[in-house]
């Protein structure tokens, strides 16, 4: 499954929104996020990314993730 996040939204700002990203998620085992269009990640999103990455089975593979927010992940 192949998901262009900046149609969910192109301000990354809350676990509201990484919640949508990961319910979006439901059909396949392998998901490609590919965040090209993404003009900001806060931390609190990052965190809750993280933590619900962590708890996932799936596998998860970020595409285009800006080298600055890289460390966030």
């Amino acid at each position: 499954m192949y998901i262009y996040v900046k149609k969910i939204s192109k301000y990354l700002t809350s676990r509201y929104v990484c919640n949508i990203i990961f319910a979006s998620m439901y059909k396949d085992d392998d998901v490609y996020l590919d965040f090209t269009g993404v003009y900001y990640i806060s931390r609190e999103f990052a965190e809750a990314y993280k933590y619900m990455k962590s708890l996932s089975k799936k596998n998860i593979i970020e595409i285009n993730l800006p080298y600055y927010y890289r460390s966030l992940f």
